[in-house]
This record gives C-alpha cells, sequence and structure tokens, in this order.
C-alpha cells in the first residue's frame, strides 16, 4: 500500500497530531464497532501509514478511538489498539526535537 502525505502550501507545517479511528480496519481481521464498514486496512497496513506520516513529519501527539469492546469478543481489536498506542509512543519517543514537556521552542 502507497502511502503519501499531503498538506496545504499555505499552512506549512513540520508538526502533525494523528487520530485514528479503530473501524478503519477489515472487520473480518479486527473487529472494533458495529459502525465498521465491510472492507478495510490491515494492522500492519494502518501501523505502514503511521510510519510513512511519522517519517515526514514530527508527531507531537495522536488518539486511538471507535473501539466497542462488546464488539470484540476475541480481543482483537484490543490487542491492534494496543499495538498503535506502543508505535505511536515509539514513534514520538524516537524523534529529534521533543522533550518530555512537549516540542522544544525553536
Amino acid at each position: 500500500m502507497a502511502v503519501t502525505v499531503e498538506w496545504d502550501e499555505a499552512h506549512p507545517t513540520e508538526d502533525v497530531y494523528v487520530h485514528v479511528d479503530m473501524d478503519v480496519h477489515h472487520p473480518d481481521l479486527v473487529p472494533v464497532n458495529s459502525y465498521q464498514p465491510p472492507e478495510g486496512l490491515t494492522p500492519e497496513e494502518v501501523q505502514g501509514c503511521i510510519r510513512t506520516i511519522a517519517g515526514q513529519l514530527r508527531l507531537v501527539g495522536a488518539s486511538v478511538t471507535a473501539y466497542d469492546p462488546d464488539c470484540d469478543v476475541d480481543d482483537k481489536g484490543l490487542n491492534a489498539g494496543l499495538s498503535l498506542i506502543e508505535l505511536l509512543a515509539q514513534l514520538s519517543h524516537e524523534q529529534p526535537g521533543l522533550s518530555n514537556n512537549g516540542p522544544e521552542s525553536r
């Protein structure tokens, strides 16, 4: 899967806040709620998108949402969500220019 990152050149940025609705995943692989469309991405594809974004912009915040444990009888959604949170934490920690209190002054 090819991922590109584009933004409005009139508003250039080096920082990004990533928001992931868990129902972007394929429901057969990662069942997370009753609103998931019949098609979706694999956990690896979602992680690849996040890696691509973090490779081009500085990750300064993130959220992972749209999880209903009642729809996740075998914890596939829980495990995919926890993996995403771990990846986001790892990527934000590895990026230069960040301190424990947020982006350093430029």
